[in-house]
């Protein structure tokens, strides 16, 4: 594989199956059993033909239960990111009678698509009935707690809207995909050192660490350009292949579908401002040929069968080119307890917003609009942690810088 691509992998949770059953009336939790799932991959079976008269019938029954089942899936994905993104640890799941496969289906192919934002789960536990087959309940677990986790999701919006406040609402959808993709390519390193280092670091698995922090593996390109296409009203799906342990994506453009792996045409190592198009909008026939050589995703995904961006020559067009915002500092240590300043070096008529991705180690306060230096703001070192210090303007201007909080203990030592 070229640039060692087998390396870009996708997230698979950590599966902690509870299995409950019941006997003679009595339940009796069974001890829990550790697994590790990749992505589910789907067949499609043959059916056998029907009697005509009886096709139709057994056709419209089908349809019906069907739509039943897509619309429970649905109210069952809306609830399970509802309750990630409100940090719970616990939900009751008996009412949408789902089957184990309905649920990992949901973690990891549904709510990728649907709920980009909410992939930042560490683990997670269900509760199945072995009589029924039915799941019972849903735990989280979570990698930080919950304010950092908010704290995160801020920063990933605030990122999402600098990059929304590039987009000339005039660029055609095409233009919009191609815009995102080389934003993505040229903003983002691919991480490579951090994942052979530390694989359980879930940061580059996510939006926050592509957008935010400029490191990710696929994971994270493919939820971040997932969520900038949601945003831009552009059709769009989070594709894996647990076979390649990868992931990319799948746009809509005039009714055709198209694949876009901007990990795969980002180079390794990075090369800054270099992009390439071997995986840009792509036909099935061209993600899977010698060139790319992708398989084993969802034969129940759409199929792109247009071949008319197979090998385009592509050349730079609209171009999301996010300014930076002048600062003072580039980094900064400190003990907890203390307080420090930094300067954004902008007139007080620019609209900015600042923001910490943990806001229980660092908070940060408007200080001084009026200084005659720029805009002025004061960083709490509140509690022992690490920080990034997001600051992004109205018009999509963007820098930030970490903070290292230690704690007065240890520095006391």
């Amino acid at each position: 594989m070229k640039n060692g691509r087998m390396g870009k992998r996708v997230f698979s949770f950590v599966l902690s199956a509870i299995m409950i059953f019941s006997l003679c009336g009595a339940a009796h939790a069974a001890p829990a059993e550790e697994m590790r799932r990749a992505m589910p991959s789907w067949s499609v079976e043959e059916a056998v033909p029907a009697a005509p008269a009886q096709a139709a019938q057994d056709g419209a029954a089908q349809e019906s239960a069907q739509a039943g089942e897509t619309a429970g899936l649905r109210q069952a994905v809306d609830a399970i990111a509802a309750a990630v993104l409100s940090w719970q640890s616990e939900l009751p799941l008996a009412e949408y009678q789902l089957t184990e496969n309905d649920l990992i289906q949901i973690l990891e192919v549904e709510m990728p698509t649907a709920y980009p934002m909410a992939m930042e789960l560490d683990s997670y536990v269900y509760g199945i009935n072995r009589q029924t087959g039915i799941v019972q309940y849903l735990r989280f677990t979570y990698p930080y707690p919950a304010e950092e986790m908010e704290g995160r999701r801020v920063q990933t919006e605030q990122m999402v809207q600098a990059v929304l406040a590039q987009v000339d609402p005039d660029w055609t959808d095409l233009e919009k995909v191609k815009a995102v993709h080389d934003y993505l390519v040229t903003h983002v390193s691919y991480a490579e050192l951090e994942w052979k280092e530390d694989p359980g670091d879930r940061t580059i698995y996510t939006a926050y660490g592509a957008l935010v922090e400029g490191r990710a593996v696929c994971q994270g390109y493919a939820l971040s350009f997932q969520l900038l296409m949601q945003r831009l009203g552009v059709e769009s799906l989070f594709v894996s292949s647990s076979m390649m342990n990868h992931a990319w994506n799948m746009v809509q453009l005039d009714g055709s579908w198209y694949h876009v792996d901007c990990t795969w045409d980002d180079p390794v190592p990075d090369v800054p401002g270099r992009v390439l198009y071997t995986a840009f909008l792509v036909s099935d026939v061209q993600l899977s040929g010698p060139q790319v050589q992708h398989y084993g995703w969802s034969p129940l995904l759409p199929k792109a069968e247009d071949t008319r961006y197979d090998g385009a020559g592509w050349t730079r067009g609209p171009v999301l080119a996010l300014p930076e915002i002048p600062l003072d500092t580039w980094s900064y240590q400190g003990t907890e307890g203390g307080v420090y300043q930094f300067l954004a070096k902008v007139p007080a008529s620019e609209e900015l917003t600042v923001t910490s991705s943990n806001p229980a180690a660092v908070s940060v306060q408007l200080a001084n609009a009026n200084d005659p230096r720029g805009q002025l703001y004061t960083l709490t070192l509140a509690g022992a942690g690490e920080a990034e210090i997001l600051v992004t303007s109205a018009t999509g201007a963007v820098a930030s810088f970490p903070v290292t909080v230690q704690a007065a203990s240890a520095a006391a030592a």
